[in-house]
């Protein structure tokens, strides 16, 4: 996918002062990077550090606060981490997120996407999930999904599964028919 810009404008946390960057989106990139040197003519203080594994596989530490931005019409509070001094400003995937935008890679654009919200529903499993999420067997609990290799080879979790009322004499002989007695009793 090809790299491009966008103008980003990113303040001090009550949004008095401002310096408009041009920052390479970075799908790559989990937060967004600013260079110290801007942070702190914006009088941005670090709050935290954290690290984080660069492409070339090192591990490096970094300070972090949280700015304000401004980007496409919208003012924002969002994560920045402390790039090096004269850096390339760098957007990130949850300022992109906060903000409501994903990214047109054909046309190197930001666009705007719709939110995912979840249900109050809980599903089978007991996670909270979006109404009709169908959710394959890989996402089911370890003991609905092998429930019968582990009732077979005698292991202690098919007991313990069936005395918590979540194993196969529960369900009647399906492992998907565990999950649902499991999320239906709590």
């Amino acid at each position: 996918m090809g790299t491009f810009r966008v103008t980003i404008e990113i303040g001090d946390p009550h949004g008095e002062r401002w310096e408009t960057l041009e920052a390479l989106v970075d799908t790559g990139a989990t937060y967004t990077w600013v260079p110290w040197d801007i942070l702190a003519r914006l009088g941005v203080e670090p709050q935290s550090r954290r690290e984080f594994l660069t492409a070339d596989q090192r591990v490096i530490e970094r300070e972090m606060a949280v700015a304000v931005a401004r980007l496409d019409g919208q003012t924002l509070p969002t994560l920045v981490f402390f790039g090096d001094e004269g850096s390339l400003p760098l957007l990130g995937m949850v300022t992109l997120e906060e903000f409501g935008l994903g990214i047109d890679p054909v046309n190197r654009r930001l666009i705007r996407v719709r939110g995912l919200a979840m249900s109050t529903q809980k599903g089978p499993s007991g996670m909270f999930v979006p109404e009709g999420l169908f959710l394959p067997m890989s996402f089911l609990p370890f003991e609905a999904q092998h429930w019968g290799a582990l009732k077979e080879a005698g292991r202690p979790e098919a007991e313990e599964a069936d005395h918590r009322g979540q194993g196969q004499a529960k369900a009647g002989g399906d492992p998907q028919g565990a999950v649902r007695a499991r999320g239906a009793s709590g």
